[in-house]
């Protein structure tokens, strides 16, 4: 903002101050506070962020009043408290039990550490001292672009497993299913043709008492054809 005003405003470099803590109320009440409280869920308010990031930057760029800056701000919840509270759960999920705080500490510590004051500062200072500021938030611009074009291949692709995997699982159960009522037939006809031998009646008498056998095959049976149709036919949302 200093290089803004000293560069094309320099008339306006006494209220340089009064901008920059307005910036701050408005990038924390009107842009921050209200989006920590939203969720469009995780995977989804990561690809936002980035997105919208790599747009506040480009904006930054193009800016030539300093004040146009505060409007910009307020895309700071979308581009911030969005997807940090969002990997915040999200690393709390994957966490494994007793672990939730120490993962989230780990990812605050490599997020606001070394990400946002170590590298961040480092790298961006130097930009800022070579090519100017407003170039350096074009560069910013593109890299946040290209992370959330690859961010949303790599979501996309983990979709596509997750959803193989559903498959699999689902077509191993109906084989189970299967082969369990084969089995309750197997049996249902072994007791019919027990009725032909008498000498054989006390065994047909204890078949009686599982009469339910027969029904029970009936049902997986047609369970197994209804997940075949499905499995055959992909366009079927069950």
């Amino acid at each position: 903002m200093e290089e803004l005003i000293t560069k094309y405003h320099p008339e306006k470099y006494s209220s340089i101050k009064t901008i920059q803590g307005a910036l701050f109320a408005v990038k924390c009440f009107g842009g921050e506070a209200p989006f920590f409280f939203l969720s469009v869920g995780h995977l989804n308010s990561i690809v936002i962020g980035l997105a919208v990031l790599s747009f506040r930057f480009f904006l930054y760029f193009i800016i030539k009043y300093p004040v146009w800056v505060l409007p910009v701000e307020l895309l700071s919840g979308l581009s911030f408290a969005l997807p940090y509270s969002a990997i915040t759960a999200y690393a709390c999920i994957l966490a494994p039990e007793g672990l939730k705080s120490t993962v989230q500490g780990l990812f605050s510590t490599v997020f606001q550490g070394v990400g946002n004051v170590d590298l961040g500062s480092l790298i961006t200072g130097y930009l800022f001292n070579e090519i100017g500021s407003s170039e350096t938030y074009l560069v910013m611009s593109i890299l946040a672009l290209v992370v959330c074009c690859i961010q949303t291949i790599t979501i996309k692709i983990m979709a596509r497993t997750t959803t193989s995997q559903e498959n699999s699982d689902r077509n191993s159960v109906i084989a189970r299913i299967t082969d369990v009522g084969l089995l309750l037939q197997t049996a249902a006809r072994y007791r019919r043709s027990l009725s032909s031998y008498r000498v054989l009646r006390p065994v047909q008498d204890v078949f009686n008492k599982f009469r339910f056998l027969k029904s029970v095959a009936n049902f997986l049976s047609f369970v197994h054809r209804s997940g075949a149709r499905c499995t055959q036919h992909p366009t079927v949302r069950r």
